[in-house]
């Protein structure tokens, strides 16, 4: 009975469980909801590549959001100013990133967590002289803002605080907030963190936060609901999620390029050279010598915060037997420390720096130890963990600690008994395991301590090294530091040493001896048959390598690579490899000086260093003719730093007294259509834009590049039937008296008046003619053009008016350039004074000599010399004393690029009484606006030029602007 009704029991709970599965709801067969997300274009939380894909902040936060909605995601692009429109037009059900204001809270719902941290911003350009919270420089500027946003409001209340007056401007997006700056329309801009531009701003201000929001209508509250609820669920299920996105997206996200400065500590840097860093130079990561060179964390921090805040940190070696702080002198102010305790940062002596990493200290305990506390222990501790000490101390009262010199007599202690445990950071410990002296300790991972990494500066010197510092830290990139740790632990593991091996492995010695023994004898009989046949395929080897590689260098030749590099990016998808170009900058030097044996050797050294280099890639390396090498390598590898500098690092121990400079020249394989040896010409031309820079010898290939490539090939080819046909042609700009308002001459320009394309801007075309010296042909026709217009004046009776041409300093190259000058007046009847000959002040740095005598030549003939552009470039008195020049061109245009009015004044009048002392006529051009005009006069200018009178003028439109102004 009982049986049965168990039985009964049992069929009813089957039943049941059965019905409830089925009731369960299936997620995964719902049918997916698709929101329509909206993003203001130029937002910097979301970015779309060249596929079309989305990536960025929003992407990773919004998969995750939809595991939890079971949503579809549309993103859709608008701006700031028309999200009314589109959330009518039910175009998009929600947009990000958006800041509260009482218009917004009225129609619509915000998500209750905000996107990320944000605060309020303040950007200047780089140059203007505006310093961190100089308050009183911002009185009276123009700044800019995003119409629509919070931040107006804000900055108004902060300007209140500050007692700034101010102008406003408004614009749409950024894109437009950032073109108004770098045009000069605002003097700042006010925007949000999130926001931080990658252009190299300068900021200038910080205040206050500045939260953004996703939001949708009051019709749409259901869909926030949904997101308010899958975030706390994701705050419930994975606690770190947003937290460890934020840290991805924005931590160590700089606001500014330039460290935020004061006045006085920009004086600081200014007048201080070299700051001595103590640091302790025997401990891998941190400070190490290999070869002769220091390397490590801290080097490289140091590295990093010379190129941050303009100072030069220089390492010195401290004892590491004595702790960091007591070894800070007047000659080493800042001393780098690990693990600084906390009870220093009170201290009478030093002040000590914001923590610029972390490192976890592990306890090391015998291998058959299991401590769960400190108490009553012995700890070891090297000297200088100052952190450690000071935190057991104040932790653990009932611990001892010994202090030992370095981190190995403290695990050695350990190891002979002399104390319980010892406390040794993890990037050293995980080295010094390894060695089979250590085998019989272990780490205890339920005890350990957080030790930070900063720096000790005197406080006997200038407070503001300190600060510098501070905000220099501020810049770095801790994922980078923690990135470069792992590297040189991972290029530096502990080495098995021949002492290690054979206390290791004492009794297998004698077996492996025998062992060798043994397959010595059998390898020699068994490979003896083989030696011949191994011969004949070395010989067939031999003869394939030949003719495969270059002769000088081992290296593959241009037929060769150009072969096999195409066969193996064929394999890959595009975007898999590059390729980079190496040029050795002024290569002659070695041939010209030490002979062609030394320049062989030199490049067969290079060739050397490449190949080793690129194998570590499995790339491929050749040499394409004399200096020039070309490597394939995979697109990930990062020539523009570790590559390019490891190899002029190895380049430079080349025994020689010249010091050669490596040009890179980078050209990304994201295509197929090129052949392979075009694109090496592609980096080859690359690698011309790093020749003769200072900062950097890498320059990568760009579209725009082949856009200019193609685009100078073309007029190239074009120019010179272009001449044939007449297509170049005559523009006048009127030269006026400025009192009278009278026509005195005008200046000759020149049109490219192409059949298909139109007008073509003389900037397009000169600069690849005065490349390829087809100026001076351009430049006489011009001067015979002008002859012909003159002798027509003449025929019709006209008062001739003295119209001038521009001489480029290649014109001057011209075999008896005064003389072809003088014949083509003399073809056409045309008095020398009627044809002035200007000079831009630049050429007169070019070969001055040649010029002058040329000139002087040609003024003597009768030909006015007029001075083109004078106060653009580094206008010298001397060169005024000794050229000879006629006329000066003032160009007023270079005055405007600064905002001191009264200095600019003071600088025209200047040179106006100069020039009137020297005896030189003067005409001012680049004169546009009526307020230029007035001040000329009342300075005693008489003749301008610039578009206030006239434009450059076809010539018929010239020759009636003479009739109306004569």
């Amino acid at each position: 009975m009982k049986k049965k009704f168990l039985s009964y029991i049992l069929l009813f709970l089957f039943i049941f469980n059965t019905i409830s599965v089925c009731q369960i709801p299936n997620i995964h067969a719902q049918e997916k909801q698709t929101i329509q997300v909206g993003y203001v274009s130029d937002s910097p939380l979301i970015s779309r590549d060249n596929t079309g894909r989305y990536h960025g902040f929003i992407v990773d936060y919004f998969n995750e959001i939809s595991l939890y909605t079971n949503w579809n995601i549309d993103y859709v692009e608008c701006e700031a100013d028309n999200t009314d429109e589109m959330f009518k037009q039910n175009k998009v059900d929600l947009v990000f990133p958006i800041q509260k204001n009482e218009y917004r809270k009225k129609h619509y719902v915000f998500s209750q967590t905000k996107i990320g941290p944000s605060q309020n911003l303040i950007y200047t350009l780089k140059e203007t002289d505006v310093c961190f919270k100089e308050y009183d420089s911002f009185d009276g500027l123009t700044f800019g803002f995003i119409k629509g946003a919070i931040q107006p409001s804000k900055f108004k209340q902060h300007a209140k605080n500050h007692d700034i007056n101010y102008h406003s401007k408004y614009y749409t997006n950024n894109e437009a907030l950032f073109q108004a700056l770098n045009g000069g329309e605002v003097d700042a801009i006010v925007c949000d963190s999130l926001d931080t531009p990658a252009n190299p701003y300068k900021l200038v201000d910080t205040f206050g936060e500045c939260d953004s929001y996703f939001m949708a209508p009051k019709k749409n509250a259901q869909i926030i609901k949904q997101l308010n609820r899958a975030v706390d669920k994701i705050n419930s299920h994975t606690p770190g999620f947003f937290t460890n996105l934020n840290n991805n997206y924005f931590t160590g996200k700089a606001s500014s390029c330039y460290p935020l400065f004061t006045r006085e500590e920009l004086n600081y840097i200014h007048r201080t050279h070299d700051v001595n860093v103590g640091i302790y130079t025997d401990t891998i990561p941190y400070a190490f010598y290999e070869e002769d060179s220091l390397r490590g964390i801290y080097p490289y921090i140091l590295e990093e915060l010379s190129k941050i805040s303009g100072l030069h940190f220089v390492p010195t070696s401290l004892d590491s037997s004595v702790s960091a702080d007591s070894q800070l002198t007047e000659n080493t102010p800042v001393v780098a420390g690990i693990g600084i305790a906390t009870t220093a940062k009170h201290s009478e002596q030093f002040f000590c720096s914001t923590d610029v990493l972390h490192e976890d200290t592990l306890l090391i305990q015998p291998e058959n130890a299991n401590y769960n506390s400190l108490d009553h222990l012995t700890i070891a501790v090297p000297r200088h963990y100052s952190y450690v000490k000071s935190y057991l101390a104040a932790n653990n009262a009932s611990t001892y600690v010994k202090t030992y010199s370095s981190v190995q007599a403290c695990m050695d202690a350990v190891r002979d008994h002399k104390c319980d445990a010892a406390f040794v950071g993890h990037y050293t410990a995980g080295r010094l395991l390894h060695r089979p002296h250590y085998e019989t300790l272990s780490v205890n991972y339920k005890i350990h301590v957080i030790q930070p990494l900063n720096f000790m500066v005197s406080l006997d010197g200038d407070p503001s090294l300190s600060s510098i510092i501070n905000k220099s830290i501020e810049q770095l990139n801790s994922a980078d530091m923690e990135q470069r740790i792992a590297k040189i632990n991972d290029e530096h593991p502990y080495h098995y040493t021949v002492l290690d091996f054979l206390e290791k492995n004492r009794s297998l010695i004698a077996a492996i001896v025998i062992a060798l023994f043994v397959i010595t004898f059998l390898t020699y009989r068994v490979t003896k048959g083989r030696i011949q046949a191994a011969a004949i395929e070395h010989e067939k080897d031999l003869f394939r390598l030949k003719s495969e590689t270059d002769e000088l260098t081992g290296l593959y030749n241009s037929e060769t690579f150009f072969q096999k590099a195409g066969e193996m990016i064929q394999k890959d998808p595009p975007n898999t490899y590059l390729l980079t170009t190496v040029n050795i900058e002024h290569f002659k030097i070695i041939n010209d000086v030490y002979g062609y044996e030394t320049g062989d050797e030199f490049l067969t050294y290079a060739g050397s260093i490449l190949s080793s280099m690129v194998e570590k890639y499995n790339g491929l390396c050749a040499r394409l003719e004399n200096d020039c090498f070309v490597c394939l390598l995979p697109s990930t590898v990062d020539v523009g730093d570790a590559f390019s500098k490891s190899f002029q690092k190895q380049l430079n121990n080349y025994e020689i007294d010249n010091t050669l400079v490596a040009c890179f020249g980078i050209y990304y394989i994201d295509n197929f259509d090129f052949p392979i040896y075009m694109m090496c010409d592609f980096a080859r031309m690359a690698s011309q834009n790093a020749y003769g820079q200072y900062n950097s010898h890498v320059a990568t290939f760009t579209t725009q590049q082949h856009t200019q490539f193609l685009q100078e090939h073309r007029i190239t080819s074009e120019m010179e039937a272009a001449l044939e046909d007449h297509q170049f042609k005559l523009f006048i700009q009127p030269k006026n008296n400025l009192h009278t308002e009278k026509a005195i001459g005008g200046e000759c320009l020149v049109r490219w008046q192409h059949p298909k394309d139109g007008i073509i801007s003389p900037d397009l075309f000169i600069p690849i003619f005065e490349k390829n010296s087809f100026i001076t042909r351009l430049d006489l026709y011009l001067i015979e053009e002008s002859c012909k217009l003159i002798e027509k004046w003449q025929k019709r009776g006209k008062d001739i008016l003295p119209i001038s041409i521009n001489l480029s300093r290649m014109d001057f190259s011209y075999p008896n350039l005064p003389d072809t000058i003088c014949n083509i007046c003399d073809k056409y009847h045309v008095n020398y004074d009627h044809l002035q000959l200007e000079v831009t002040e630049s050429a007169y740095y070019r070969n001055t000599a040649s010029i002058e005598e040329q000139l002087l030549h040609l003024q003597k003939k009768g030909f006015k010399i007029l001075m083109d552009d004078f106060g653009s470039e580094y206008s010298s008195l001397s060169m005024l004393k000794d050229s000879p020049v006629d006329i000066l061109k003032l160009d007023l245009h270079f005055l405007t690029k600064t905002d001191r009015y009264s200095r600019s004044n003071k600088i025209v009048s200047s040179v106006v009484s100069l020039a009137r002392k020297l005896d030189i006529d003067l005409i001012v051009e680049g004169v546009e606006t009526k307020d230029q005009v007035e001040f000329l006069k009342e300075i005693g200018v008489d003749n301008v030029q610039g578009y206030y009178f006239s434009k450059p003028l076809p010539v018929n439109e010239y020759e009636n602007y003479i009739e109306e102004h004569a």
